[in-house]
């Protein structure tokens, strides 16, 4: 064998042995970042749960959470439960729990009439079942978006922020005010069933969905927020 071939021989073995060592080396951040995104959620999790214990700080628990997922999912900000400690401190609670309470109150109203309504199988208690079912579905998509605008918008005020939110859910009727209801509603009943599903992630994995589905309405009516909070001299500037 010639001294020629015995180089490239050599050659193609060691890029062989680093094309090897790449691929492991990737392989071995993946695994590392499907661990760390585990115990990201499960920290948070674990935190929302322990914070939504007492029902009044639930509102505020909530709107925290999604916090810390804006602030991991968009920014790669990947110390969650500082972030939801940090937001949980960072607005008055009372006008959180005001904010974000009141939609899901209105949930549980329309929960508890459809509850009422299916009591009793009549013609009168159908009109009733199908108008709860209706508002039930229209409270927890206007929910969904709450919760995002909450931490997107902290600074709206309460009543700007719910009228913004049923705006949404008008805008979109046909795709995103529908899933946001239906992954609320599924969510739910599953963790009716079995709360004990709570503790292994359930509510952050719901609160993600909601944030992935209501993102581009959101986006679009914070980008239209954000203008017209502009004064006329620095949309000049900008032109």
């Amino acid at each position: 064998m010639s001294v020629f071939s015995e180089s490239v021989l050599g050659r193609s073995g060691a890029d062989a042995a680093q094309s090897q060592a790449g691929q492991g080396s990737a392989r071995q951040l993946r695994v590392t970042a499907v661990l760390s995104a585990i115990f990201n959620v499960m920290a948070l999790n674990g935190v929302l749960v322990i914070a939504c214990l007492p029902i009044i700080t639930a509102p505020a628990a909530l709107r925290a959470a999604m916090v810390a997922l804006e602030r991991w999912r968009g920014e790669g900000e990947d110390r969650v439960v500082r972030q939801f400690m940090l937001a949980l401190r960072a607005r008055g609670f009372w006008r959180t729990t005001l904010t974000v309470g009141v939609p899901l109150v209105a949930v549980a109203l329309a929960a508890e009439e459809l509850i009422y309504f299916s009591r009793a199988a009549n013609a009168g208690n159908a009109v009733g079942i199908g108008l709860g079912f209706a508002g039930l579905l229209l409270a927890l998509s206007g929910a969904g978006y709450v919760l995002v605008l909450a931490a997107r918008q902290p600074d709206l005020s309460p009543t700007d922020t719910w009228f913004v939110a049923v705006s949404l859910v008008a805008r979109n009727p046909l795709v995103a005010s529908p899933l946001l209801a239906g992954e609320l509603v599924a969510g739910l009943l599953v963790l009716t069933r079995d709360p004990s599903l709570a503790v292994v992630g359930i509510p952050v994995g719901l609160l993600a969905l909601v944030r992935h589905t209501a993102a581009a309405p959101v986006q679009r009516i914070c980008e239209l927020i954000e203008l017209d909070s502009e004064s006329p001299d620095d949309r000049e500037v900008e032109r």
